[in-house]
């Protein structure tokens, strides 16, 4: 079997002959999500949550059986529809999650807290993968304790960017990483996070790929 370096949340339709990568729609109203090469997740962005069509959108989310996660969904302190509105759009997309079986990927600004309570009050089967992580290490503990995985990306190449330190207290197994709207290749990213963790970029390939076998294709 071919392991391959795994980009968890990316916005770029790309293919390489040695990535497995999970390109991520988000639904925008009156338009229709555009079919990919590939696996690809779908969600409603709560920055999206301020549009009177939400809940049609919400809607829309249950005709794709073929998405390979839900998401880009969760919570923004600064953009997007008020909390409870967010939390309504995100408990519904927790909802999906869970009927279709696949793991969420998480955009969440300013509202760890609000997150970790969710998770411990809704306590899923599907795992939940915050990406684009990029605060203090405290923080990412208390995540990873919850019992949720973190996502980095290229934050990391700021040495005093917050996503640096905590990509180094995140453990193995609850470890991915993501291009998101970057530009570069995710095998840049994968040099980061070996340079910041002290470990090869093949012991990294290796682990994520295990990872990503067993929440995706397990």
């Amino acid at each position: 079997m071919s392991v391959k370096f795994i980009d968890i949340h990316t916005h770029k339709d790309y293919t390489h002959f040695d990535v497995i990568r999970l390109y991520s729609f988000r639904m925008v109203p009156e338009q229709a999500v555009q079919p990919v090469s590939g696996p690809f997740a779908c969600g409603v962005h709560p920055w999206d949550t301020d549009t009177p069509n939400l809940n049609e959108l919400l809607i829309q989310l249950n005709d794709y059986n073929n998405l390979h996660a839900i998401g880009e969904c969760g919570f923004d302190k600064y953009r997007g529809g008020a909390f409870e509105i967010q939390e309504q759009a995100f408990r519904y997309q927790v909802n999906l999650s869970e009927r279709k079986h696949k793991p969420l990927i998480i955009h969440c600004i300013g509202y760890y807290n609000e997150l970790i309570t969710l998770y411990k009050q809704l306590q899923p089967t599907q795992k939940w993968i915050v990406h684009g992580f990029n605060a203090h290490p405290n923080l990412a503990v208390q995540l990873i304790n919850a019992g949720i995985y973190l996502s980095f990306g290229v934050a990391m190449a700021n040495p005093l960017a917050k996503a640096a330190a905590s990509i180094k207290v995140v453990p193995q197994n609850r470890l991915f990483l993501e291009t998101d709207e970057a530009n570069c290749s995710i095998q840049d990213v994968y040099k980061l996070a070996a340079n910041h963790r002290n470990e090869s970029v093949e012991t990294i390939k290796h682990t994520i790929y295990k990872s990503y076998i067993s929440l995706f294709e397990s």
